[in-house]
């Protein structure tokens, strides 16, 4: 009974963050003032970058089946699965379409990874990763993106993801963030 309580609890608390990182992702100053793609796969990208905030702080720590790790992968790739459905992607598709994004997403974490401690190199990656469809972005829109990166990653270090509430927020505020750079 008590594992079906603590089961239950990381099952919620994978859902809340996943539920986070979409409605971040969703947020319109990255595809207005941060110029975003607003397509498909602008907002896949979103959410993998902040996919890769959570997995900083959770891949080492959190292994074992019933993590929230896992279960936040089990329903990203859910919601994968159920968008793809829902845009038209035939049913003998959508498997081929999953192991694709999987690749992305495991490509652009590892990316992330590698780039997270080198601010040169971590500007070629989010111009990649997050402009790479859109051409004649100025550097100052893809410099903002770095340093939302960085302020995001130190950040999640100081959540405990495992009590993660409704109304707690796990990502920098963007508002207040893009508001500095506008003065």
């Amino acid at each position: 009974m008590f594992f079906n309580l603590k089961n239950n609890k990381i099952k919620n608390s994978s859902y809340l963050i996943y539920k986070k990182i979409v409605l971040r992702s969703r947020n319109k100053v990255f595809y207005t003032y941060l110029k975003v793609p607003d397509t498909i796969d602008g907002r896949f990208d979103l959410i993998v970058l902040h996919f890769f905030f959570i997995h900083s702080v959770l891949f080492k720590k959190e292994v074992s089946k019933n993590s929230i790790y896992n279960y936040l992968l089990d329903i990203m790739y859910k919601d994968f699965d159920s968008n793809l459905r829902e845009i038209g992607v035939g049913d003998l598709s959508v498997g081929k379409k999953i192991y694709q994004m999987s690749e992305a997403v495991a490509g652009r974490v590892n990316a992330y990874n590698k780039s997270k401690d080198k601010k040169e190199l971590l500007y070629k990656t989010i111009s990649r990763n997050i402009y790479g469809s859109k051409k004649n972005i100025d550097k100052k829109t893809k410099q903002i993106m770095v340093d939302y990166f960085l302020i995001n990653l130190k950040n999640i270090k100081s959540k405990n993801l495992g009590d993660i509430k409704e109304n707690s927020d796990i990502f920098f505020d963007l508002e207040k963030f893009v508001n500095i750079y506008k003065k």
